[in-house]
């Protein structure tokens, strides 16, 4: 087995770590969130437990792909908000649990090599809560349970590299995190990566994210599109607003998603003039005004029509910018392109620009989400004078 082939594979066995520790994670936040918020539990102490020894073994196995907001590393559940949160002038501590004998003796031997020798007094289990109480000249003053300090996080995301180049780009600055930490993730039709910071303060959390954060956008270049943006929609309906630009948009093969998604962000209408969509030729030469011959000699499924299309929609409507996208979702071919041949455009004052995608291997509904997310990328890119004409990340 060559090199390439044995990384491809441990990159493979890694993925599925840190999707099995991401699914952890997520069942011991909500079954912890049922017994310390809602005093409500869905399953025993037991099954609940090994949720934790199964994440904490696999955390300790593969330190760098830790998270330090792990539920391991944090106490109870949340401050419910009629509470005050209040800094601990003493650090409460808490001791681990112990399942069996070789723990039990581990637990021992370190007690003894911090105290020296040591007698135990036995008591059993109850359920309770543990709380520092202050008394000043006798008189109570406050009582406060176990905290965890304050977490902090914020997501980078990127668009147009796969999960594993950013992995790969972002390996080195992972490895030397301790806290903050970096954890990348894969959504639809993009990635991010959320740097997580735990101090005494959220001042502090924020110092501590900020050269971090800055490091990442370095790394990432042009691909890190916004900071705890929610989509790349609304990252180009943004920019947009700011720089007072309009946009029209001709929809084939994506059915009207483009104007769908634009008009979810919050103030489209100041930029959004409209759009056309054109499944079919007929009303492509109809309402777009697109050449039949254009059609007959190049087929609707190419970059020349993608482009007329784009072209006669910021005509018609009379805007800065136009987007179009032309293309085959499936289930069929055209006799000359395969499923998920996408040609996606973007008419400009300085010129029109292409994007040829291949999207083979996806379903229907994930080619026009990809295509889409291709085109408001595209508008990012303009308008921020990135190079527009990208190849795609297959």
């Amino acid at each position: 087995m060559d090199n390439n082939n044995m990384n491809n594979i441990m990159e493979e066995n890694l993925q599925q770590i840190r999707e099995e520790m991401r699914t952890l994670a997520e069942k011991i936040e909500y079954h912890a969130e049922r017994y310390y918020t809602y005093d409500d539990p869905e399953i025993s102490d037991f099954e609940y437990d090994a949720l934790t020894r199964r994440l904490r073994a696999l955390e300790e196995q593969h330190p760098e792909l830790a998270d330090v907001a792990s539920p391991t590393r944090r106490i109870g559940g949340k401050v419910l908000p009629y509470f005050e949160t209040q800094a601990h002038e003493y650090p409460m501590q808490s001791l681990n649990d112990v399942f069996d004998f070789e723990e039990l003796y581990a637990f021992d031997k370190r007690v003894r090599e911090a105290v020296g020798a040591a007698r135990y007094v036995v008591e059993r289990k109850f359920d309770g809560l543990s709380v520092s109480v202050t008394y000043r000249n006798g008189v109570f003053e406050q009582g406060l349970t176990r905290g965890d300090g304050i977490i902090v996080s914020h997501n980078v995301k990127i668009f147009g590299i796969g999960e594993g180049t950013m992995e790969y780009q972002l390996r080195d600055l992972m490895n030397e995190m301790c806290n903050p930490t970096l954890a990348p993730y894969a959504k639809e039709g993009e990635c991010l990566v959320r740097i997580t910071a735990k101090a005494s303060t959220e001042a502090e959390a924020e110092a501590m994210i900020a050269p971090c954060l800055a490091r990442v956008q370095r790394e990432l270049g042009a691909f890190a599109y916004g900071v705890d943006t929610p989509n790349i929609e609304t990252c180009a309906a943004e920019l947009l607003l700011r720089q007072q630009k309009t946009i029209a948009v001709a929809d084939s093969c994506t059915g009207g998603m483009l104007g769908d998604m634009l008009t979810n962000v919050p103030g489209a209408s100041a930029i959004f003039a409209g759009g056309i969509i054109a499944y079919n030729n007929d009303t492509k030469t109809r309402l777009l005004d697109v050449d039949p011959a254009l059609i007959a000699r190049c087929g609707a499924v190419s970059p020349e029509v993608a482009g007329a299309m784009a072209e006669h929609a910021r005509t018609i409507f009379g805007t800065d910018l136009a987007m179009s996208i032309t293309g085959l979702a499936g289930p069929e071919g055209d006799g000359v392109h395969t499923v998920g041949t996408l040609f996606v455009a973007l008419a400009t004052p300085d010129g029109t620009f292409f994007r040829t995608l291949h999207k083979d291997k996806w379903g229907r509904v994930r080619i026009k989400h990809a295509a889409a997310n291709h085109a408001f990328d595209m508008v990012r890119r303009y308008l921020t004078g990135l190079p527009v004409e990208i190849e795609e990340n297959r």
